[in-house]
């Protein structure tokens, strides 16, 4: 699972850094980090927390990574999250 790349598009969708995830979530940064670097997967409270903190469902969190990854595996791109500009779990434009 590339949830960490999710992950990033989801902070850089809503223009928050790895530091503000953590004061939201009340994830140490340092895990945040992890996550984000792809050596840790979140457990199911951690899922909870960054779901909580991007004001999605756990289950939409969880749809959001499974549609990224689908369209990485399609477009075979890194980092490019062009394609999810009118994704309906992202609340905010890309701009």
């Amino acid at each position: 699972m590339k949830f960490h790349l999710a992950l990033q598009a989801l902070l850089d969708t809503h223009k928050l850094t790895s530091y503000r995830l953590s004061e939201i979530s009340g994830i140490p940064r340092s895990n945040i980090s992890k996550l984000l670097h792809g050596s840790n997967q979140p457990s199911m409270d951690t899922l909870e927390r960054v779901a909580r903190a991007l004001e999605m469902k756990p289950s939409q969190l969880l749809e959001f990574v499974e549609d990224y990854e689908g369209f990485m595996l399609e477009k075979r791109l890194v980092r490019d999250i062009e394609g999810l500009r009118n994704h309906p779990l992202l609340k905010l434009p890309l701009e």
